[in-house]
């Protein structure tokens, strides 16, 4: 069956032609939550395509025309969205439902999407369109997959495969801080159950087999350790996973080499959680500052006769 995804409003043009620019509009305050409506809209898409389809006679090779925008405005209200997720993804969620339900609907219009066209349509909502998330560089696959490998840059290729993998499970466990079994065991195995699946939805096609094949591999041999590192340590979970405590995918001089996992385009972090504090110099130039005049106060006001002249008093 065809089903051809439509909206009533008719300002799709209006954001189809916005302009790339490499800064997110709003410094990827909203990129979190993006690619998270993405997949939950991709799974209202399924949903309701089966839902048809089993009104439908297949045999009649019809053509079902959908508006899908109201649909769209009724995500935000679930449960998840509502007590789950962090405020960035609620707040993208919002935007998203309520300003521009013709632009998702649009992203996925044509033949119902499968899977692996996930991460193209969110790429193009995301990135392309609504511009929440920094568009990637052309090297980001070439850390992750190349061919003819040497034995070095092999070794290296699987670190980095396993730092993407790891890094991938604290950003989606990251999604629902505001729920109330956060990072609990319950939170915890369901991410696990789910996120080598999901790697489908937030990476391009070429690293989509690598990188699931990572996860199934480190997950089945280690599942319970993961959860544990997850639960107790997951700002270490990179260093703790993937090094020599557990899978010895990369080495100590790896690490220090590379500070940074290569991420999903649609985990971008907030400008503003990355940036040092702007003013942290000036305050801390203030303060030796007020130390230099005190301690020069301390010295003009010491008696005559205490023994000290004044060089000593300088240097203490």
């Amino acid at each position: 069956m065809r089903i051809l995804w439509v909206c009533q409003l008719l300002l799709v043009g209006e954001f189809l032609l916005v302009p790339y620019v490499h800064a997110a509009h709003g410094d990827n305050m909203l990129c979190e939550g993006c690619g998270t409506v993405m997949e939950h809209v991709y799974h209202d898409v399924v949903k309701y395509s089966e839902e048809v389809g089993k009104s439908i006679d297949m045999t009649q090779g019809e053509t079902l025309t959908v508006d899908f925008s109201d649909r769209v405005k009724k995500i935000c209200d679930q449960d998840e969205f509502m007590s789950h997720y962090n405020r960035n993804v609620r707040s993208a969620c919002w935007e998203m439902c309520h300003k521009f339900p013709n632009v998702l609907s649009n992203v996925f219009g044509g033949d119902e999407p499968t899977e692996r066209a996930v991460y193209k349509i969110t790429y193009k909502a995301c990135v392309d369109v609504l511009d929440y998330c920094d568009k990637i560089d052309g090297s980001y696959t070439d850390k992750l997959f190349r061919s003819k490998l040497s034995q070095a840059s092999l070794s290296s290729v699987k670190c980095n495969r396993c730092r993407t993998v790891v890094s991938d499970m604290v950003n989606v466990v990251e999604r629902k801080s505001s729920w109330d079994f956060f990072r609990t065991k319950e939170h915890i195995y369901s991410v696990l159950d789910s996120i080598c699946n999901g790697i489908v939805y937030r990476f391009p096609e070429k690293l989509m087999n690598p990188l699931s094949e990572m996860c199934s591999d480190i997950i089945e041999s280690h599942e319970h350790e993961i959860a544990k590192i997850l639960i107790e340590k997951i700002d270490q979970a990179e260093k703790l996973i993937c090094g020599s405590e557990m899978t010895s995918l990369c080495s100590e001089d790896e690490f220090k080499k590379n500070r940074f996992a290569w991420d999903s385009p649609f985990h971008r972090k907030p400008l503003t959680e990355m940036q040092l504090d702007p003013f942290e110099d000036e305050e801390e130039k203030t303060q030796e500052n007020a130390d230099e005049t005190a301690e020069v106060t301390e010295s003009e006001n010491l008696p005559a006769d205490d023994g000290l002249d004044k060089e000593d008093v300088i240097e203490l």
